[in-house]
């Protein structure tokens, strides 16, 4: 596959897109629409009037096939989670508050308490806590049908 570059924000779009992904920049070349014939139009007998009409507003009737300024503007680094400095893109931890780009942590914590974290046992200690845990449940469940067995 091939691709090309968009002119307003330089990312890379696939040859003959439409429009840029990025920034939403209209890539197709604008094709000239020859005129349509004067078609006659039956007006109202009495005129229509606005009382008020309202200046174009030029947020929402700009038009819409330029890319906005700030996709210009090339990213200078990132922001640190931590305390929001700006780190340049060449760092992969902030210069700051040494917070890394990406979390080095890659488990989710499995802590119980009183036990520890399962995710950091060795496989022989999680074998030990489930068959312990799996007396104690069954324990409970044996105590509570034999409670609940002789108060019916």
């Amino acid at each position: 596959m091939t691709t090309d570059r968009c002119p307003a924000c330089n990312a890379a779009v696939p040859a003959g897109a439409e429009w840029c992904t990025l920034c939403y920049t209209v890539l197709r070349v604008r094709e000239t629409v020859p005129a349509a014939p004067a078609v006659a139009v039956a007006r109202p007998a009495a005129p229509v009037t606005l009382s008020a009409s309202l200046p174009p507003d030029p947020i929402l009737d700009a038009p819409v096939d330029r890319a906005p300024a700030v996709a210009r503007v090339p990213a200078d680094g990132w922001p640190c989670l931590g305390c929001g400095a700006l780190v340049p893109l060449a760092d992969n931890a902030c210069s700051q508050c040494g917070r890394p780009f990406l979390p080095t942590d890659d488990r989710p914590s499995l802590a119980l308490p009183g036990v520890g974290d399962l995710g950091r046992m060795e496989r022989g200690q999680r074998i030990v806590v489930s068959v312990i845990l799996g007396l104690a449940v069954t324990g409970f469940l044996v105590a509570l049908a034999f409670i609940g067995g002789s108060v019916l």
